[in-house]
């Protein structure tokens, strides 16, 4: 994408001067549909991720006086297995905070209701980009969550200067488009399998959960000594 950069410049731009979530968010928009002109593939995504806009979620469970009642959300875009939460600026803790809990929500909701919980998370003001995994010990095992069961962690991250401009492209591709083909060095092979990433944190507690039931079995503990004694070597 030869152009990239300096569409990113001009969308850098556009959300510093916009002053409402809407705004940006129309700024991303317009921005992602100028870097994939021409691409029908991409603009399929691009569609879907503007018509994806306030998607209803069910089953969030809210806590009153009464006891438990379930409300229902509106995540600001859920695309496949990408929720993303806009907000008009995650500067602060607070603000930061509350775009975490409204994930929290929308995951607990997902859960609920029976839906695959392999979602990549991500908080955005549109300049400053955070993508969390939920943790899998918070939810595995469980029939039902509360928002305040869901434990998030960063996976990756990207606030976006005039001398970050060349990483917002292959950021956003990641987790939205995946059309470039990756370069297997150490850090990309970290960002999509390393003990940060997405795939390892929301895989990690199953294989865990899994792995304490039959590790007491002989051929397990066999496996494990020898597997243990060859990474010593290593």
């Amino acid at each position: 994408m030869p152009l990239s950069t300096d569409l990113a410049a001009d969308y850098l731009r556009a959300v510093s001067a916009a002053n409402t979530e809407r705004a940006k968010k129309e700024a991303f928009i317009l921005y992602l549909t100028d870097v994939f002109q021409g691409d029908e593939a991409a603009r399929e995504i691009i569609s879907q991720l503007a018509g994806g806009a306030e998607r209803k979620v069910l089953n969030i469970p809210k806590t009153t006086r009464d006891g438990e009642t379930n409300k229902t959300g509106f995540a600001d875009t859920q695309y496949r297995q990408v929720i993303i939460e806009f907000e008009n600026a995650i500067k602060t803790d607070s603000k930061r905070r509350h775009a975490e809990y409204q994930l929290q929500e929308y995951f607990a909701g997902n859960f609920n209701s029976g839906q695959a919980y392999d979602y990549v998370l991500i908080a955005t003001d549109c300049v400053r980009w955070a993508v969390y995994g939920a943790k899998p010990e918070s939810y595995f095992g469980k029939n039902h969550l509360l928002p305040e069961d869901v434990e998030l962690k960063v996976v990756d991250s990207l606030v976006l200067t005039d001398a970050t401009l060349d990483l917002l492209f292959p950021f956003i591709d990641r987790y939205l488009f995946r059309f470039e083909k990756q370069t297997p060095t150490l850090d990309t092979i970290l960002i999509d399998f390393g003990d940060s990433s997405a795939l390892f944190v929301n895989v990690f507690g199953q294989m865990k959960a899994f792995y304490d039931t039959i590790r007491a079995e002989p051929e397990i503990g066999t496996a494990y000594q020898q597997w243990h004694r060859f990474m010593s070597v290593a």
